[in-house]
Formats: structure tokens, C-alpha cells, sequence
């Protein structure tokens, strides 16, 4: 007899009970607004993550700009990332400034210390038009003291405030958009400028465009919209105090173009999700993406935990036998290096933790895969 149908990938029965979580929590947590010290600068950050969604990414400013350097979500000065397009001099322009809401940045390189390349990308919220067109300018005079600067003219973008280095090795550009002020910053090898001014030009219109596709929600209205609507940052692991993860800013909901900014590769990243049919993300101390459906899930898992020359192949925990563990020669933006993935129905849920060593077998790692599992199971 034969069957038609193509044949899917199944899971593996998994008995919780079985499971070794450790001393890792393995129930599910809710994820609930801090309304203690500092909850006005939590509800902008908010808004901060909602805009990581529109923030264009550095790849496409330059392709050779794979190589990720630092992300930021922020409400305040002190969350502003430092690159060479990035001073300390900038921050002093929303420090203290109460009319500046949220903003998010993402910087990558092409690391090589031979020819380096490096672009910075930034959006920064502001209450009105006003101050965006004021803040966008004081930006630029700060930029402008660094080095001998000249200004530049960006073709199609009068209002942009744009200056370059010498022989245009380095363009860092601020144009207000409504209430946004849009960052873009470039820096290329000699021989390499000539292109600059217009890959600047097309980035400003890109990210113009994709800004222009949102709408700001006023702070007051911020917290009338549900954290956590669909229940995917709950499937997710809270942060403990045996982490180190330094900040909790960017726990929350994303969609798929937000959470490219913290994949080391953002353009394969962008076709598997498509390819998986991910439309939304959670992040905590983990990250869970729901998928299309468990084919789907498990090609995601596959992409995640491809293995490059380098990287080590890891023993998944007990008791989960379709689990999937790497240890990579490449940190990730928590300065970690070693990822557990595993499925469950539609959901990929990846645990990451910093393993040293030559051993295949990370206790650690493999306590909070499984008190992962438990959790995405607990949550259906």
C-alpha cells in the first residue's frame, strides 16, 4: 500500500519529569512591566523595542558590514553605543533631555583590521518635529568637531546635516523625519568613497520609508497595548542572578526584522526566517520564535545551529534527543558562545550560555536547555 504525502519531521517524545533542569527555574513567568525605581524609562523602552522593528540594518548600508559590533535599545544617555560614528560627545544631546523618548542604534564592521569598515545605524524618538530638527543639527555641529571635517551635501535630502573626513573615508549624517532624528555613518578604505555619498543617499530613503510605515503610540497610551500579548515572552526564561546578562532592556517582543540586529548573520538570518515563516520573537535570557509549523521550526533549528570549521558540536541534554548544542569559535552579543536549541510544536527556543574548555559536555548548558523545554511545555 502506498501513502502519498511528503514525509515531515517529528519530534521525539520528551517525559518532563525525566528532565535534569538543575537549579534553573523551569516554570513559566509572566512578563510584567518593573514599576519600581525607574518605570518611566521602562515604558519608553518600550517604545525603544517597537522601533528596533523599523530600524534598517547595517548590511544594507554596506554588505561587507557583516560582522556585528553592538546593538542598542535605550531610553536614556547611558544606553547610546560608542562607535566611530557614535561619541560620547552625542550623548550629552538626550542626556537630561526631556523631550527625548527612545531610541535604538546597530553597528557593524567588516572586521578586518587590514581594510576596516565599519557602519553605524541609529534612530532617535523625540516629542515633536521641533526638537528633531534642533537635536538633528546639534548633532551634527559635535560631529563636525572631530578632525578636519567639511560639510557634505546628500543628494535628494536638503535637510540632511552631513560632513565627511578627508576624501570622504568616513560620512556620519543626521536628518530629522518627523520626530525622528535618522542616523547613518559610514567609514571605507581609501579607493572605496566614490560609492559612500550614494549608499548613504539610498539609505536614508530606505530608512525614511520604513519609519513612515509606523506610528509612534504616545507614552500615555504606551501601556494601554498588552506586554505580551500572544504569550511568547513567557515561553522565554527570565533573567537570574547567577546571569550575566548585563541589562534587561531589550527583554520583549520583536518582530522578525527586529531580532536580525542581534543575529551574527543578519542576511541568512533574514531568509530563514522568511523561509520558516517566523512572525514573532520573545527575548529574555533566552529567545523563542514561533514558526510557521514544526517542519518549519526544525529548519530554523537547523540554520541556527549550523556549524562552521570551527565550531564544536556539543551533547544535548538528557532526555531531549532532538535538542541541538554548538559551541562557536565567535562570541554573540552576550559574549556567549555555546547555544542549545530545541524545538517544541511551532516553537525554536535557543539557550545560550559562555563555555569554555574542550569538553563536549556543559552541565550548565544542558540544565537550562532543559528547564527551557519544561517551560515551552508548561506554556501549552
Amino acid at each position: 500500500m502506498t501513502i502519498a504525502g511528503n514525509p515531515q519531521p517529528g519530534a521525539t517524545a520528551v517525559d518532563i519529569t525525566e528532565l535534569r533542569p538543575g537549579p534553573f527555574n523551569s516554570e513559566p513567568t509572566s512578563f510584567q512591566l518593573d514599576t519600581g525605581y525607574g518605570a518611566p524609562e521602562r515604558v519608553r523602552l518600550i517604545e525603544a523595542r517597537r522601533l528596533l522593528n523599523y530600524l534598517i540594518l547595517p548590511t544594507y548600508v554596506d554588505p561587507d558590514a557583516h560582522k556585528q559590533e553592538s546593538t542598542g535599545v535605550f531610553a536614556s544617555h547611558l544606553g547610546l553605543p560608542v562607535s566611530e560614528g557614535i561619541l560620547d560627545a552625542h550623548k550629552q544631546v538626550i542626556k537630561d533631555n526631556v523631550k527625548f523618548i527612545a531610541g535604538v542604534a546597530s553597528i557593524r564592521s567588516n572586521g578586518s583590521a587590514r581594510r576596516p569598515k565599519e557602519v553605524s545605524v541609529a534612530v532617535l524618538q523625540f516629542e515633536s518635529d521641533s526638537e528633531s530638527s534642533w537635536a538633528a543639527k546639534e548633532l551634527n555641529n559635535i560631529s563636525m568637531t572631530v578632525g578636519a571635517r567639511n560639510s557634505l551635501d546628500i543628494p535628494g535630502h536638503p535637510n540632511a546635516h552631513s560632513s565627511s573626513s578627508e576624501g570622504n573615508a568616513q560620512i556620519d549624517t543626521w536628518q530629522p523625519h518627523g520626530p525622528y532624528v535618522v542616523f547613518i555613518s559610514t567609514k571605507q578604505p581609501p579607493g572605496e568613497s566614490n560609492t559612500a555619498i550614494s549608499r548613504v543617499k539610498n539609505s536614508l530613503e530606505e530608512q525614511n520609508r520604513a519609519l513612515d510605515t509606523q506610528r509612534p503610540i504616545p507614552l500615555d497610551d504606551v501601556l494601554d497595548q498588552p506586554l505580551d500579548p500572544d504569550n511568547i515572552v513567557r515561553r522565554t526564561m527570565d533573567r537570574e542572578s547567577r546571569d550575566a546578562i548585563p541589562s534587561t532592556d531589550d527583554f520583549g517582543t520583536y518582530l522578525p526584522a527586529g531580532i536580525l540586529h542581534y543575529q551574527n548573520n543578519s542576511v541568512d538570518a533574514r531568509k530563514e526566517f522568511e523561509t520558516a515563516g517566523v512572525d514573532l520573537v520573545g527575548r529574555r535570557a533566552s529567545t523563542v520564535y514561533r514558526t510557521r509549523d514544526a517542519a518549519a521550526a526544525f529548519g530554523l533549528q537547523a540554520f541556527l545551529t549550523r556549524r562552521g570549521r570551527d565550531d564544536t558540536p556539543l551533547t544535548p541534554p538528557f532526555g531531549i534527543a532532538d535538542a541541538q548544542c554548538v559551541r562557536f569559535d565567535t562570541f554573540d552579543d552576550r559574549e556567549n558562545n555555546a547555544i542549545c536549541v530545541v524545538v517544541h510544536g511551532r516553537y525554536v527556543a535557543v539557550v545560550s550560555a559562555k563555555s569554555t574548555g574542550y569538553s563536549q559536555i556543559d552541565i550548565g548548558l544542558q540544565e537550562r536547555t532543559a528547564a527551557q523545554f519544561i517551560i515551552l511545555e508548561k506554556c501549552e
